[in-house]
């Protein structure tokens, strides 16, 4: 393991998960998934990679569910262009499909660059807008970036992350 990074966790069950960014010994992009019952002592659960067109150093996960489906969010280095996509050095990806959260597995259904702007980098994002909690919150999520908060609201709809109103709060 090389480049371990970015952790981020979260919980579910009663228990603790965590995704790291890292690279591979390869020089792969990947995410290493953790489980722990007390939130001190982790061990290791499984990885996600795919090949180097994904990049070398998969950043800043994030792995949140949103309507039915779960949402991997990374900011990988260097992964190549693709036409008009991908352009920027450090994109910012969106895995859509499903986390197993026995075996650690997520099986992707799709995969989309998030913003083909320039400085939308290693986005981070926590449940609701406005102070809504619970079941009211489900389906939005709030994106964070950097030091600028934008105001997002997702949705999965059937295999890809879906993104309506766009406003700085601050």
């Amino acid at each position: 393991i090389e480049d371990f990074r970015d952790p981020k966790v979260w919980t579910h069950d009663g228990r603790f998960y965590m995704v790291c960014g890292s690279m591979s010994q390869d020089i792969i992009g990947q995410v290493l998934y953790y489980v722990s019952d007390d939130g001190l002592d982790w061990q290791y659960l499984n990885r996600l990679t795919l090949d180097r067109d994904y990049g070398i150093v998969w950043e800043c996960p994030d792995l949140f569910e949103l309507d039915g489906k779960h949402v991997l969010i990374i900011s990988p280095q260097y992964k190549p262009r693709q036409g008009c996509s991908f352009e920027n050095v450090h994109s910012s990806l969106a895995f859509v499909g499903h986390f197993d959260h026995g075996s650690g597995r997520f099986s992707i259904e799709n995969v989309q660059e998030l913003d083909q702007g320039f400085d939308f980098y290693a986005p981070q994002t926590i449940a609701g807008l406005d102070g809504v909690h619970g079941e009211a919150a489900r389906g939005t999520r709030i994106v964070h970036i950097v030091d600028i908060f934008l105001r997002r609201v997702h949705t999965a709809e059937p295999d890809r992350v879906l993104r309506t109103g766009l406003e700085r709060s601050g």
